[in-house]
């Protein structure tokens, strides 16, 4: 009886061996093929969803690879944790080429870049002004050293820029001077860039000064406070109201179309629509508030 037992025993183990090597045969064989095709750099994948890395000598599956439409299967030759070590050893000779290739195909990338923000514009410049505030330091930065580089050409690409976007910047301008007109910082800014201007255009200053000097009339200071009584002490305009600080003597008809400085051509102003009206008519600027192309203080929410 024990030696049938022991027949019966050795009989169920070898047929267990037997069964654990024939599960086991497959890894066996690919851990057999992958450590010789790893001495040989010249063999093939033992898999279709494999690819050979030249940098670390051995098989990686293919999705551990960057794409690169320049080869032959569209991956790159190395797998990424190889890419990755080899851009971190060689950081500065790729920063070098990489130069050299923009500065040799500047406008190839002009170009790509100008097809690529057509495709979508409204989500090209949100990605822009993403980038933007994300990395203003270096943007400004950048900005600046062009500007050291060659003020001129700097300033002549602005002003290109600004008369191609006229009724656009003056919108951004408008905005910029409702949000800041109160802060002492921004006020001393005015004054400083206003002297720049005198400096920088003294004959466009000397021109418009005499312009305003050489006009026919006169007004007493009885006479503008008068008239500031007239209109209720608001701005003519947008109808906000004013004090004896913030009201200014606007031109209703502009001097340089033939105004004069008599007190019927006089009117309370707010500083704002004095400096926007510019040399337009009264009827000219009333269409802008009414077309929203200014700041405007409507007659009822003022008198509500």
């Amino acid at each position: 009886m024990a030696v049938a037992e022991l027949l019966i025993g050795f009989v169920i183990i070898s047929g267990l061996n037997e069964h654990v090597a024939a599960l086991t045969q497959p890894y066996q064989n690919y851990s057999s093929g992958r450590m010789n095709s790893m001495a040989n750099t010249q063999s093939t994948p033992l898999s279709s969803i494999e690819k050979w890395c030249n940098a670390g000598h051995h098989f990686v599956l293919r999705t551990y690879f960057s794409r690169d439409a320049s080869r032959s299967d569209g991956l790159q030759i190395r797998c990424k944790e190889c890419q990755a070590k080899y851009q971190y050893e060689h950081s500065a000779e790729i920063k070098a080429r990489s130069k050299q290739w923009r500065e040799e195909n500047k406008e190839k990338i002009k170009t790509s870049r100008h097809a690529q923000y057509w495709l979508d514009p409204e989500l090209s410049r949100a990605k822009r002004r993403e980038s933007h505030h994300k990395n203003a330091d270096r943007v400004n930065q950048k900005r600046k050293a062009a500007y050291d580089a060659d003020p001129e050409t700097y300033r002549e690409q602005k002003r290109v820029w600004y008369q191609a976007n006229l009724e656009k910047m003056k919108s951004i301008n408008r905005r910029a001077y409702e949000r800041k007109r109160d802060k002492p910082a921004y006020k001393e800014a005015l004054r400083r860039n206003g002297k720049i201007y005198y400096q920088r255009h003294p004959e466009k200053v000397k021109a418009k000064s005499h312009r305003r000097r050489s006009a026919k009339g006169m007004f007493t200071s009885s006479q503008w406070l008068a008239k500031c009584e007239y209109f209720g002490w608001r701005c003519y305009l947008c109808f906000t109201p004013l004090t004896i600080q913030t009201a200014s003597p606007d031109h209703r008809k502009a001097i340089i179309s033939g105004g004069s400085n008599w007190i019927a051509n006089i009117a309370p102003a707010c500083r704002y629509c004095n400096a926007a009206k510019r040399d337009l008519s009264e009827s000219d600027y009333r269409q802008r508030i009414h077309a929203g192309l200014t700041r405007i203080t409507l007659a009822e929410e003022v008198t509500g």
